[in-house]
């Protein structure tokens, strides 16, 4: 079995030497790709072009360079040739995608009659109504058109797709790697915040709740989102004033896991997301999450993992409340943890989508390629 992940952001997150941009999408075809290779699954990436080789190995992955990573977004004829030569060179028997420019990795397994598995990154995408040129609305339906396996991340993406696609999906919990060592938490509480900076992050939710908590320590972390660097500055010259607040910037995902480790709270001021790979770091450490809005398929408050606030007011009443109560944090923390070994596992994961990939390399071989 040949698969190959086509995820131009990733390249970073591979090589663990590049810089530039990535998000939970790229983390998690990672992640998956590194635990195919460990049960004997040929993996490749097709990525960016960050000055790397054309061809290199990682960790036992074939990675394949297509387009510049600073070509900015859009669909151009250059990026459709890049991308459609490295993939070509993959030869894969599955292409699966999660990010990057949509519709072109749909367009080229159909054309050359190839599987493809497209999972849904977040909530948005499969929203009718969100803001989008219209060019980038109808690849994206091409997409859910033809892929042969839609992925989702939790009931409400499958929902939606269903109802405003007309196409069904199977739901596949994403990967969280768990360590063994026990959790050391900061003493002091630290209070931490993780993410891209973007517009829809609403970072400047954190420094006031750092400037409402000023008896508390704040750590935030996160870089310049594509088209959002002015954003960026903006909140690192606010967080300057803060004498509660350290502000960390990027921070590269090998180190990251020393954070979590150390808070005692996360917080989330998203508009929505899928599923944040920030939640399951924080449950695999112990850390119960606060949330401000995001809550996918309400696993906060049905679980008791954390506090859904819904309002700033209370987002600041909650944060207080589980900062006094150390048994609070302590049972959250625990029911997080339990959750993560449970439900998310890499072994658990990876044997849905062995399963997944097998049946679709099956269906294609009793099934001619004209009738799909």
């Amino acid at each position: 079995m040949k698969i190959c992940f086509v995820s131009p952001a990733a390249y970073p997150l591979l090589s663990g030497n590049a810089e530039g941009v990535t998000g939970g999408a790229e983390l998690q075809q990672v992640l998956l790709g590194r635990e195919l290779v460990k049960h004997g699954i040929e993996v490749l990436f097709v990525t960016g072009d960050y000055g790397q080789p054309a061809i290199e190995k990682i960790d036992g992955i074939t990675v394949l360079r297509s387009y510049p990573a600073g070509a900015g977004k859009g669909v151009t004829p250059v990026k459709i040739r890049l991308l459609w030569q490295a993939m070509k060179k993959a030869d894969a028997d599955i292409y699966y995608q999660r990010s990057g420019v949509s519709g072109i990795v749909a367009l080229f397994c159909w054309a050359h009659r190839k599987r493809f598995v497209y999972a849904v990154a977040n909530d948005e995408i499969v929203d009718p109504r969100r803001s989008a040129p219209l060019a980038d609305k109808w690849l994206k339906r091409l997409d859910f058109r033809l892929a042969d396996t839609i992925v989702t991340q939790k009931q409400s993406q499958q929902s939606s797709l269903r109802a405003n696609f007309n196409r069904e999906s199977m739901a596949i919990n994403s990967i969280c790697p768990v360590s063994n060592q026990p959790s050391q938490k900061a003493a002091p509480a630290e209070v931490l915040w993780v993410g891209n900076i973007r517009p829809e992050k609403r970072p400047e939710l954190f420094l006031r709740l750092a400037k409402a908590l000023p008896q508390y320590r704040f750590i935030m972390i996160g870089g310049p989102a594509k088209g959002a660097e002015s954003l960026y500055e903006k909140v690192r010259k606010e967080a300057e004033v803060f004498k509660n607040l350290d502000f960390r910037g990027p921070v590269p995902y090998a180190e990251i896991g020393g954070y979590f480790d150390r808070a005692s709270v996360l917080v989330n001021t998203s508009t929505a997301e899928g599923f944040s790979n920030t939640f399951l770091q924080a449950w695999e450490r112990w850390t119960p999450v606060i949330t401000l809005d995001a809550d996918p398929d309400e696993i906060i408050c049905r679980l008791n993992l954390g506090l859904h606030s819904r309002s700033f007011d209370k987002l600041v009443k909650d944060l207080e409340q589980l900062l006094i109560s150390n048994t609070l944090r302590f049972e959250m923390g625990q029911r997080g943890r339990d959750y993560i070994i449970s439900e998310h596992s890499p072994h658990k994961i990876s044997e849905k989508y062995r399963i997944l990939f097998k049946d679709l390399i099956n269906r294609f071989e009793t099934t001619p390629p004209e009738v799909r």
